[in-house]
């Protein structure tokens, strides 16, 4: 997942005084989560190097956790996106809201499992059916209620299948596993989603439990 179309105009704004303070964009930048990173931050004199530090961090972030939940990154690059363009060339305000979603990057995913009742990992699996589904706020509580159930048995059922010793090159075995996603998916909703839920639960199965 490349966001590195995110505030062109920002970016070129940035970088013309990037090398010249002493950050690299080719050198990963401070783990944005690291309990000390405000005050690694604060190294940097200017509110223009903070900005760029701090999309830099949130880019790489989202970029290396994304596999771990799609749906839920792929809305954080976005927001990052909305956030960069609002306060174009306004720095200092940038780096606080920058700093301010940063600081609920892990809080809100903690927050939406808790109110749904899920753990992180059927969270995950759950933000996908419901992309899947279509726009989350046009679907029904009962709609939203029966998606939670239909991932929490399929979570259940890929983490017992996944057990199985060398599961994803175990071909009849996966083979078995589709054919129950399939079952419950047309029991529940329209065959027509089979297909795409089926392969993306797979590649995140390949992340959650290998």
């Amino acid at each position: 997942m490349d966001i590195t179309g995110v505030g062109e105009k920002v970016r070129e704004l940035i970088e013309e005084h990037i090398y010249s303070t002493g950050i690299n964009p080719k050198i990963p930048p401070v783990d944005l989560l690291a309990p000390d990173y405000k005050e690694r931050l604060n190294e940097h004199k200017t509110s223009t190097t903070k900005a760029s530090e701090l999309e830099q961090a949130i880019k790489h972030h989202i970029n290396i956790n994304v596999e771990e939940d799609p749906e839920y990154f792929k809305k954080l690059s976005e927001r990052l996106e909305e956030i960069i363009l609002k306060y174009e060339n306004k720095w200092e305000e940038l780096v606080q809201q920058l700093l301010d979603f940063r600081d609920t990057i892990e809080s809100d995913h903690q927050q939406k499992s808790k109110d749904l009742g899920l753990s992180s990992t059927e969270l995950s699996f759950f933000n996908i059916l419901l992309a899947e589904l279509g726009d989350a706020d046009s679907l029904s509580e009962e709609t939203q209620n029966l998606t939670k159930q239909v991932v929490q048995t399929l979570v259940q059922i890929l983490h017992e299948a996944t057990q199985i010793v060398d599961f994803f090159n175990k071909w009849d075995e996966q083979k078995r596993i589709k054919r129950d996603i399939k079952r419950i998916i047309i029991e529940n909703f329209d065959e027509s989603l089979v297909e795409k839920v089926t392969e993306r639960f797979m590649e995140l199965a390949k992340v959650k439990f290998k």
